[in-house]
């Protein structure tokens, strides 16, 4: 096996883990996005919200769906998007989320940007 093979493989690998990781993350978020839709007394975001949303989740998913077709571009805007959310919470005085469960969700950004370090000495397109 040359080395082409085991690297572009093992790209593959996590190339297809952050796309099938990426896209569970997308689901979840849409289906609490619908989930609130469908509670019409639910209260809406302040205006700070927003601007938090605009980060996490918003700009996490559309980072996400970009990396399947430019991971670096894509995988940058997932990460800086979460790193963002978490810098505004800071600043603004917002409670941090607590747990693990909001970076699990931009992991697949750091996959993606994984994916592009390893394949860039390779100027041959790995499949997939």
């Amino acid at each position: 096996m040359t080395r082409f093979d085991s690297d572009g493989k093992a790209v593959l690998f996590i190339r297809w883990v952050a796309r099938v990781w990426g896209t569970a993350i997308i689901a979840l978020v849409v289906l609490f996005a619908l989930m609130h839709a469908a509670t019409p007394d639910a209260p809406g975001p302040t205006g700070r919200e927003w601007v938090g949303l605009l980060f996490f989740p918003a700009g996490l998913c559309v980072g996400l769906v970009m990396a399947w077709r430019w991971e670096t571009l894509g995988g940058a805007i997932a990460v800086g998007s979460f790193l963002a959310f978490y810098t505004w919470m800071f600043v603004t005085g917002e409670r941090l989320p607590s747990g693990p469960y909001f970076a699990v969700a931009a992991v697949p950004g750091v996959l993606y940007l994984v994916c592009r370090l390893l394949s860039r000495g390779d100027r041959r397109v790995v499949p997939g």
